[in-house]
């Protein structure tokens, strides 16, 4: 499908593109209109998910691809989450209190709900039970499937998360439905689809999905963001209150190398480069939910160049990668050549929130 181009004709100061700067922590609504967006190295373009209530990265800063898209004024905005925590991980639920179960969003009553903050500014939206099992019963096989049908599954009430998953199929039928995110916050088991994909001769799979009334019913399930915060260098601590039971969350980060790493002890060093290497983070989780954890971005390395100076902690940083754990943790790389000290040490620089641009350009 063709964008339908605004205002035919060589464009003006009229209809300027716009640069957009923004600090770590800081986002920009995009006005009504259409627009090729060139998102910076560290800014995401989100969009407002109704389900969960939340803003989710609906492109990631890899590469600065560009993107047209048709703004309303409210529903899509950039954001740099450098130095922000952008979700958590619920690494234990706490003691079951069914009267608990459903969406708290953030600034509940701990007598009645469920409160998750954190050192800082970031604060969560907590959602305790509507877990969707993981085995989902196909009643009917159908026949016919070429490909796999589509699976989709009805929403939660608002503020939970949505379940999804994928089909199998066997001798042209299906045989078996995985779920991939079992979703929170559903009041009662949620209906599932199989739609043949388009052309696709298939027909007359069904399945039925059921809830978790047992593991995870009165527990916390998972966590969305109502503020993302900003200037964090290290990963906060995450408090629940409104649970009995040892309830803990293991926030998700997004960080850039905001200051060089040093390099010490290393001989017949040249001029060359670091590379800061992204790593995954969070512990187990309680639920199958990797979308909405540690899958919220994509991690990259980072890249610096150095000399050969006795201290390297002013060394360029050309690109500050983006991981969910704080340089003192990264794993860091130096491409030297082979007669470079293998006793090289290296010290911690400073992860957080970086500067960054990006384009709006008016269609």
């Amino acid at each position: 499908m063709g964008q339908n181009i605004i205002g035919y004709g060589l464009k003006s100061l009229a209809n300027p593109s716009t640069a957009v700067t923004l600090q770590g922590g800081q986002y920009a609504v995009l006005p009504p209109g259409q627009y090729m967006v060139l998102p910076g190295k560290y800014t995401f373009l989100q969009w407002y998910d109704p389900i969960s209530t939340t803003w989710r990265n609906f492109q990631c800063p890899l590469n600065q691809q560009p993107l047209t898209l048709s703004s309303d004024g409210y529903n899509y905005r950039l954001a740099n989450l450098t130095g922000c925590v952008v979700g958590g991980v619920v690494t234990n639920g706490g003691t079951a209190n069914t009267s608990k179960n459903g969406f708290w969003p953030a600034g509940s009553s701990s007598s009645t709900g469920v409160i998750v903050t954190t050192t800082g500014t970031a604060t969560f939206n907590a959602i305790v039970g509507g877990v969707v099992n993981t085995s989902v019963t196909v009643n009917t096989a159908g026949s016919g499937y070429l490909l796999p049908p589509l699976v989709t599954f009805s929403p939660p009430p608002a503020g939970g998360l949505l379940t999804t998953g994928y089909a199998t199929l066997t001798n042209n039928t299906v045989t078996s439905i995985t779920v991939k995110n079992q979703g929170a916050g559903y009041a009662s088991a949620p209906t599932v689809t199989l739609t043949p994909v388009n052309g696709d001769p298939g027909t007359g799979a069904t399945a039925t999905a059921t809830l978790d009334t047992t593991t995870n019913t009165g527990k916390l399930v998972a966590v969305t963001m109502a503020n993302f915060g900003s200037a964090y260098t290290s990963v906060p601590t995450a408090t629940i209150t409104g649970l009995l039971g040892s309830a803990a969350v293991t926030p998700i980060m997004c960080f850039a190398v905001a200051t060089a790493t040093t390099v010490s002890s290393a001989t017949n060093r040249v001029a060359n480069q670091l590379v800061y290497c992204a790593q995954l983070t969070g512990g187990s989780n309680t639920t199958t939910n990797p979308d909405y954890t540690t899958g919220i971005f994509q991690p990259r390395n980072g890249l610096g160049v150095y000399n050969t100076s006795s201290s390297l902690a002013t060394q360029l940083i050309l690109d500050g990668g983006l991981s969910q754990i704080d340089v003192s943790n990264l794993c860091v790389s130096m491409d030297s050549p082979a007669a470079a000290s293998a006793t090289a040490t290296y010290a911690s620089g400073a992860s957080g929130g970086v500067v960054d641009q990006s384009f709006v350009i008016p269609l």
